[in-house]
């Protein structure tokens, strides 16, 4: 094999990993949000990605190669943290903006990745795939960052049904930036975090947490200790010690507590299907002031989804 495929195969493989990441990433996101419109927009976009792959690994293996690329580790345990904090988060206008946060992290990740991986020396045909569908990550990443709020404007997703009695007519509708018409199969259908991933997550961050208290515990139980111990070497042995205990207790806590929120989450992932056998009907809209909030900030009504 010639440097020059070499450097097409990792490229290829680093955004396939990407690719697939995102897509699971979205379903994750999705599976955590109450608002079905979004929810519906996610598992679009996770459908996208879990495409673009697809693309992606026919063109490896038209290159020669006969595997898929490994999983991406740090990944996992971002769609396991997707899927924690979502559940600490109680209030659910906060929970949605934790959760659009955490999808924007993803997304800067993901055009990072394909942005590198378009400095390899491409066919025309790989690059022209690769710009497109960077392209399609771009818009998405916008139309997210609108969701959240951007610029003084905020986006807002209604879900329409189109036979719904006494539903204004999309076209009187102020703001409009784009009406999706989505079938079932357009939809995402796989599984984002599992519940091993998010035990994952849990039990590293728990580990993290636990380590960094360990430390600070040690380091009380060194000048609460009489007699001292004598050495730098018995010294740095106890603060360890105490550490690592910590750290132990620390993830094995949180990868418990994690393993209840992933299956909590994996009951609670449901999706209505669209009535009397229609398409779903997204309509996206754009306000100048964040949705259910007026002039000074203070809650009002919520947009209808």
């Amino acid at each position: 094999m010639t440097t020059h495929d070499r450097q097409v195969q990792k490229a290829l493989s680093a955004v396939y990993r990407m690719a697939e990441a995102s897509a699971k990433g979205y379903a994750t996101a999705a599976a955590n949000m109450a608002n079905p419109g979004i929810k519906i927009l996610f598992k679009f976009y996770a459908q996208q990605r879990a495409a673009y792959s697809d693309e992606i690994l026919a063109e490896l293996r038209g290159l020669g190669g006969d595997m898929k690329p490994g999983r991406s580790l740090p990944a996992m345990i971002h769609r396991g943290r997707v899927n924690i904090f979502a559940a600490m988060t109680i209030e659910k206008d906060r929970q949605e903006r934790v959760i659009l946060q955490e999808v924007l992290l993803g997304e800067k990740y993901a055009l990072r990745a394909y942005r590198q991986a378009l400095t390899a020396p491409f066919s025309a045909q790989a690059r022209a795939m690769l710009q497109r569908q960077l392209d399609e990550i771009l818009k998405a990443d916008e139309q997210v960052q609108l969701l959240r709020g951007k610029d003084g404007r905020q986006g807002v997703i209604q879900l329409l049904s189109p036979t719904a009695p006494g539903q204004k007519n999309p076209a009187e509708l102020t703001g409009v930036i784009q009406k999706i018409v989505l079938s079932e199969t357009d939809l995402y259908r796989g599984r984002g975090a599992t519940v091993p991933e998010t035990m994952l997550s849990g039990a590293f961050g728990g580990a993290l947490w636990g380590a960094l208290t360990g430390l600070l515990v040690g380091l009380g139980v060194l000048q609460t200790t009489s007699p001292a111990p004598q050495g730098l070497q018995a010294v740095l042995g106890i603060w360890a010690l105490v550490a690592f205990a910590f750290l132990l207790l620390g993830a094995f806590i949180s990868a418990v507590l994690s393993l209840f929120i992933g299956i909590n989450i994996a009951e609670d992932d449901t999706l209505l299907p669209p009535q009397n056998g229609e398409a779903y009907h997204l309509l996206l809209q754009t306000l100048e002031e964040a949705p259910g909030r007026d002039g000074s900030g203070q809650k009002i009504a919520g947009p209808s989804t």
